[in-house]
């Protein structure tokens, strides 16, 4: 079981999620990520760009993992900026780049192209921008004709040995077109009471509740667990509890 140190883009400032991202290096977690959004969740949040953020990141840390969580291929990001990114991760710091993918959200996507497509169009286009990347990291040059993407010649670095690992969103997520943040804020407060909310995260200051919390998703199959903080107040401290009373605990029950 590795444990990834997700780093929130809309909670924390970028310099403060650095400090963030190298006291999780310490603190003995596998990998770091974040999250990759043009808006915060909420009216007055943090907004930081990932890809600078991660390669500051990964040259502030010597080991971990980095990576998105996630990556929408759509109007934001061509598949083929995407494949050379992350090439350059991989030659610049080699065995340690992943590169999280998923078919999007409104909330960043819709302010940028002012379109919100069918859910069966994004995972069309997630699918196909996917063997675009995959085509350019083997160093293929991309000429036929695509649905959602422009090919035209592309051909970027080639990646060896790229990881795949495959992640999974329940259906009923991301479909409605929110991309205000203060609206997007009030239907959640409209739809989700504190109680609701307390049962899908771990909202404890006891590490015990977080050990056992932790267990109940590693029981359900998975070999990446990634922890994000979306709302502590002292991040740092938080990371320090997790060396000392909640990685090791885990570690010992693998």
């Amino acid at each position: 079981m590795r444990y990834l140190h997700l780093c929130a883009h809309e909670q924390f400032p970028p310099d403060q999620l650095l400090h963030q991202a190298i006291a999780a290096e310490a603190a003995g977690f596998d990998g770091i990520g974040c999250s990759d959004h043009l808006q915060p969740w909420w009216e007055g949040g943090e907004a930081g760009s990932a890809w600078p953020w991660l390669g500051a990141a990964a040259q502030a840390t010597e080991r971990v993992l980095f990576g998105t969580a996630v990556t929408p291929p759509g109007p934001r990001y061509h598949p083929a900026l995407i494949a050379q990114a992350w090439a350059t991760f991989e030659l610049m710091f080699p065995g340690r780049p992943y590169l999280g993918v998923g078919s999007g959200e409104a909330l960043n996507e819709f302010p940028v192209s002012g379109e919100w497509p069918s859910v069966g169009d994004q995972i069309e286009r997630m699918e196909e921008a996917l063997e675009m990347i995959r085509a350019l990291w083997d160093g293929q040059r991309l000429t036929d004709a695509g649905k959602h993407f422009r090919r035209d010649g592309k051909k970027t670095a080639i990646l060896d040995k790229a990881r795949e690992t495959k992640g999974s969103q329940p259906d009923e997520f991301y479909k409605e077109n929110w991309h205000d943040p203060k609206a997007m804020y009030e239907e959640g407060e409209r739809q989700v009471s504190d109680q609701e909310f307390k049962e899908e995260v771990i909202i404890a200051a006891d590490p015990e509740v977080h050990v056992e919390r932790i267990r109940e998703v590693e029981g359900m199959g998975p070999t990446i667990v990634a922890l994000m903080n979306n709302s502590g107040a002292d991040p740092l401290a938080a990371i320090e509890a997790y060396r000392d009373k909640v990685l090791p605990r885990l570690a010992g029950s693998a």
